[in-house]
């Protein structure tokens, strides 16, 4: 098992395209999947937790309050993650796509948990040095771009990681305007209550 993982690992690094292959081949169910979800999710927000004190945070007070509040943290990653997998799902299908929701699910997941490893490994740089923390977690951002890219490309079957990055640019300004609007809403709404 810690094999396969390995590989899986390194190839997801090296050819992310063919690992999205391999976890396509074999996606687990969705209960498990989902299950997979929440211990990343949990896991990721308990270390971005103990490294708060370490870490430089940004001025806006909700942020210091997210990352000080391990369980509130998980909700909102978990959330997150969970959108992002429907509308992964839901674009890819409406250009064409062939991937499914669980499918959508599981590499969404192995992203997180590749995301989750890198955080690990940054952790004695942070611990040294938060400006260069910093500098390589940008890096690490970049890299799970392009990794996600290619897991999309793999799942829907598109060819061109060009169109797909720009479809996911697109997607994340609709989304973001989507959810702008409905929280607009649910905040006129408490006004006029």
């Amino acid at each position: 098992m810690f094999q396969t993982l390995k590989v899986l690992v390194r190839m997801t690094a090296t050819q992310p395209r063919r690992a999205a292959g391999a976890l396509l081949t074999h996606t687990p169910p969705f209960s498990l999947s989902l299950e997979l979800a929440i211990l990343v999710v949990a896991l990721g927000a308990i270390l971005t937790f103990l490294l708060t004190p370490f870490s430089s945070v940004p001025g806006m007070a909700f942020v210091y309050v997210l990352l000080s509040n391990p369980i509130l943290l998980a909700f909102v990653q978990m959330i997150t993650l969970l959108v992002t997998v429907v509308v992964v799902f839901a674009a890819g299908r409406i250009f064409g796509g062939k991937g499914d929701l669980n499918q959508s699910l599981a590499i969404t997941v192995w992203l997180q948990f590749i995301m989750l490893l890198l955080q690990i490994v940054l952790v004695p740089v942070l611990v040294l040095s938060a400006p260069l923390a910093q500098a390589l977690t940008a890096l690490a951002n970049i890299f799970a771009v392009w990794v996600f890219v290619n897991f999309v490309a793999e799942l829907h079957g598109f060819s061109s990681l060009l169109k797909v990055f720009a479809g996911m640019i697109a997607t994340a300004f609709a989304t973001s305007f989507l959810i702008i609007f409905l929280l607009a809403m649910i905040g006129m709404g408490a006004m006029g209550a």
